[in-house]
């Protein structure tokens, strides 16, 4: 009997089913390992959380017995969540549409944490105490200018981590991430941002001290002290000059010289540029008062220097600035001082010298002399103000009242980013408000100034649609024009009696054109100029006593997707916030 052929084609099928089976179990296995894998890294990420927490409010608060005990239990967690977020099945869920926008983040955060623990609290907690990430003080007069070195190792070792980890984060896109995975990555994101600022400022005062507290040699600075109630963009007109020495850590008060002096020969210095000269007229190289009409006090500085050089036949090697506002910060609670027939303290300070010194002393060579008296009597009470003093201090730098330029390159580099630089074009401020007063006169002392910004974004797809600025300005003045000093009312010659006239300058954010600018709901015209770089708005403005003003100013960015910075606001007269966020808002594009 002949048998049929047997076919091999059912054995090949067999196969067939065989290797889809294999696949489906590898990729099931795949996946339970990857799902797994993210249940650990889950639960090692809520410890993480809450001991980081904890470790970074040690470390705010200079806490180094606590940031021991928890760094133990944050490396822990930290490598058991990075371990979890590692491996060939992360690896080719990296490598997978949709999936790699929820594996890439947690992949980049396992990085961070586990470089956040081992390689920057661990070397902060091994020191003997963080008293390095507190500012300075004065002990008997005098700040030790190698006080930080102990510490300066550790903090730059810290500083490269954390800038490192920082970028990689940066490099991240999570614009495709489900909800929970951004919201995560964001919140990391912001503990290192606060954890590498803490470090940053300490790292660049360990470096900078030895050489500006004239721990290397002798150095000496002049001091600017800006008059608020003339205002100028970084604060107001520079009305006096004090030239201090420092050695060893140990200040000295030396020549008082009013802005008026420096005026002699009337002649321009050199070093303004032709750029800064079309955006605010030649009166910035001809005037000390008017050296700050730029926002940018690292240029003002290099220019006061030239007017100190001019008189003095020196230049200084460096430029301070601060206003009466902030030196009555520094003052805090320290006892009244008699100056002149007037009690002058912390609490005060401001009102006087921007006011009340103008109704009691109307000459100018009077108003002089009080001021260089005044700033004779606080200085040593400001040398011996121990924490108040840094507290006042640290205040004046959130504000902006407090700035600090270095003739020495590489310190000038080390300043430059800082709150300390005084540089309001600087990348982290996304638009400006500049008050450059010109009533010639004081009363812009009753001037309130204030900002806000709004950006609208596209419910569909996220994008920036349009920006908006929005300044208000108020005359506050409710009295008598005619009963007012003519030191603060002015005398007519550019505005009327006790009105107030100024360029208000705003900066168009980066990447953004504008569309329009607005006064009280209606078009006006304003002057374009462009500063490092960044163009400006300038709208003149003109107040009675008892106006108010509106300026709108609505601009469209030239590519949708945009970083938000803060809003920058001329500091006034009074202590109120000169820092604003942007506040965005859902729209239908």
């Amino acid at each position: 009997m002949v048998r049929p052929p047997v076919h091999a084609a059912p054995r090949r099928r067999r196969w067939g089913w065989w290797l889809v089976a294999g696949f489906l179990f590898v990729l099931f296995a795949w996946a339970g390992l990857l799902g797994w894998d993210a249940w650990q890294a889950r639960a090692e990420a809520e410890t993480l959380q809450a001991s980081a927490a904890r470790a970074q409010e040690a470390v705010s608060a200079r806490d180094v017995v606590t940031l021991r005990a928890e760094v133990e239990t944050l490396s822990v967690a930290a490598n058991g969540f990075a371990d979890h977020t590692q491996g060939p099945q992360w690896w080719l869920a990296a490598q997978i549409p949709w999936v790699q926008d929820q594996v890439r983040p947690l992949q980049a955060a396992g990085v961070a944490v586990r470089a956040l623990a081992d390689e920057a609290l661990t070397p902060l907690s091994q020191l003997e105490d963080l008293d390095a990430l507190a500012n300075p003080e004065f002990t008997d007069g005098r700040i030790d200018p190698f006080l930080m070195e102990p510490y300066r190792p550790t903090l730059e070792q810290v500083q490269s981590v954390l800038r490192d980890q920082i970028d990689a984060l940066d490099a991240v896109d999570t614009s495709g991430s489900v909800a929970v995975v951004g919201e995560a990555f964001g919140d990391l994101t912001g503990q290192l941002d606060d954890l590498v600022a803490l470090v940053d400022d300490a790292t660049t005062l360990s470096q900078l001290l030895p050489g500006m507290l004239g721990g290397e040699g002798p150095r000496t600075y002049a001091v600017m002290l800006q008059n608020n109630a003339e205002p100028r963009a970084s604060g107001g007109i520079p009305g006096a000059v004090i030239m201090v020495t420092i050695d060893d850590g140990r200040p000295l008060m030396g020549e008082y010289y009013s802005a008026g002096e420096l005026n002699i020969p009337r002649e321009p210095i050199e070093g303004a540029t032709q750029e800064e000269i079309d955006a605010f007229g030649e009166a910035i190289a001809l005037y000390a008062q008017d050296v700050n009409f730029t926002p940018q006090f690292p240029r003002a500085a290099q220019l006061m220097s030239e007017f100190v050089e001019r008189e003095t036949g020196q230049a200084p090697d460096g430029v301070v600035s601060l206003d009466p506002v902030a030196l009555g910060y520094m003052l805090g609670d320290a006892p009244a001082q008699e100056v002149a027939g007037i009690e002058v303290s912390g609490a005060n300070l401001a009102e006087v010298m921007l006011n009340r010194a103008y109704f009691e002393f109307e000459d100018p060579s009077e108003q002089d002399a009080f001021f260089a008296a005044t700033a004779g009597a606080l200085f040593s009470e400001v040398l011996a103000g121990g924490s108040s003093a840094v507290d006042g201090l640290a205040r004046a730098l959130d504000e902006s009242r407090f700035s600090v330029w270095s003739s020495v390159p590489e310190e000038q580099s080390l300043l430059q980013p800082t709150p300390a630089g005084g540089d309001q074009l600087r990348d982290g401020v996304w638009s400006g408000v500049f008050v450059n007063d010109g009533s010639g006169s004081k009363i812009g002392y009753y001037v309130d100034v204030t900002a806000g910004a709004e950006v609208s974004m596209c419910v569909s797809d996220g994008r920036v649609a349009e920006g908006t600025l929005t300044v208000n300005a108020t005359h506050s003045f409710d009295g008598e024009v005619a009963e007012l000093p003519d030191y603060i009312a002015g005398v007519g010659n550019w505005v009327p009696e006790g009105d107030f006239g100024a360029n208000f300058s705003l900066i168009v954010p980066d990447g953004y054109r504008v569309l329009s600018v607005m006064a009280d709901g209606d078009v006006v015209g304003y002057s374009p100029a462009v500063v490092a770089g960044r163009d400006l708005v300038i709208v003149p403005v003109a107040l009675s006593p008892g106006e108010a003003i509106e300026i709108t100013m609505t601009v469209m960015p030239e590519s949708p997707f945009f970083t938000l910075g803060d809003v920058f606001v001329t500091p006034g007269s009074k202590p109120v916030l000169n820092f604003v966020g942007v506040d965005s808002r859902s729209t239908d594009c």
